[in-house]
Parts: C-alpha cells; structure tokens; sequence
C-alpha cells in the first residue's frame, strides 16, 4: 500500500490465531468493546511492527464508510515550531516541537487544540480537543496556551485507511479500541502513552510474526 491510499495496512506472515502476545495484552483485548469512531483511540498490538505505528497510539479525527483519518499523539520529533510555523503564529518564548502524525502527507501541518471558540470554525474530536481552525483561531489558541485552553499540539501528516481496510485490521487484532480524553491527547510525557494505556511498560518488545509493507 502507498501513502495517499492507506497508511493503516499490515500485513501478516501466517493466521492470527498463531501470533503470540504477552498474558497482559489477551486480558485487554478481552475487555470491554468499543467502537471505532470519532474521539476513540487505536492503540497498536505489541505484535505490530510495521515502523509506522509501533506502539502507536492513534486519535480517531473521522470515521465513516470512505475510510479512517487520525493522528499518532504520542510521537514528538525534533522539529521546532519556529522551522515550519510563521514566526507571528508562535508566542514569545521557547517553541515546542512538532509531532509525527502518520505517514500520509507528511509535509501537511495539522493542529489539535483546547481552545473552543464558536468563530474559528473548529472541528471538535473528544471533550475538549479540536482539530484545525482558521488561522486566526490557531493564533488564540497558541496565545492562550498556557491558559484554560490547554496546549496545541502540531503534527506532520496524518494516519489513514480505506473502506474497510481498518475493519479488517481489527479483526486481525493489529488495534485495540479506547476512548480519549484530552489530558491523554496532550499528555505532559506523550512517549510513555502507549505504555500507560496497555500496562504493558515501555520495555516490552513487539512480539508475533507481524510485519508492514513498503509505504514510500
């Protein structure tokens, strides 16, 4: 599969049934079901390899019949603010750094925010979070950072999958559905996420014959 088609597919080298995963994992994918949909977070299988979503975890941003966006929340780069961001849309003071939001479009800018104005023309996610806004929304919104807004996070590219393509991932058990909340989405330590949510530590290894394909 190729970036701008899906960026969500894997494939594996035999039956499911035959991939092993940590006692841990099994007990929570024997949990409580959710459904994939706006506001939901994906949290990758250890048995996921695929570079692209190793212990991802993924903000639902849509979902319908054409297919699933969302966002990696807890892949932080190096990429400073003030080497791809307009110096007038940065406040004063030390910039943060960008986040890795997928692999598809990885030179598109996308913004998640607390800052909930009627006028900005925002897209709301969970309670508390929203995608994108007008310029002019994102300057409030990095202005009052440090406010009740909460912070605002930027991500290069994004994670998407086909009509079915998700669906059948989950079947396969590359996904494990839970619902987010904001103070997940912009977590003081995003890198330990994946660690918290599943119980699993961040010194588990990928574990099953599980392995991606080529994106680029």
């Amino acid at each position: 599969m190729k970036p701008g088609n899906s960026s969500g597919g894997w494939i594996l080298s035999q039956p499911t049934n035959q991939i092993i995963f940590p006692g841990r994992w099994c007990k929570i994918q024997a949990m409580e079901k959710f459904p994939v949909k706006k506001g939901t977070f994906l949290v990758a299988s250890p048995g996921l390899v695929d570079p692209n979503f190793v212990r991802a975890v993924i903000l639902v941003c849509e979902h319908n019949e054409d297919g699933t966006m969302g966002l990696i929340v807890n892949r932080p780069t190096s990429v400073a603010l003030d080497q791809i961001l307009p110096k007038e849309l940065i406040p004063p003071g030390p910039a943060g750094h960008a986040f890795q939001g997928g692999p598809v479009q990885t030179d598109h800018i996308l913004f998640l925010h607390g800052l909930a104005e009627p006028d900005l023309q925002l897209n709301p996610i969970c309670k508390g979070v929203y995608l994108g806004g007008t310029p002019d929304g994102l300057q409030k919104a990095f202005a009052a950072e440090n406010g009740s807004s909460g912070p605002v996070r930027c991500y290069l590219g994004y994670a998407g999958w086909g009509a079915g393509q998700l669906d059948e991932e989950l079947r396969q058990g590359a996904w494990v559905i839970r619902p987010a909340e904001a103070a997940e989405v912009f977590a003081v330590d995003p890198a330990t996420l994946w660690a918290r949510l599943t119980g699993l530590g961040s010194g588990v290894s990928p574990l099953g014959p599980v392995t991606g394909p080529d994106l680029n």
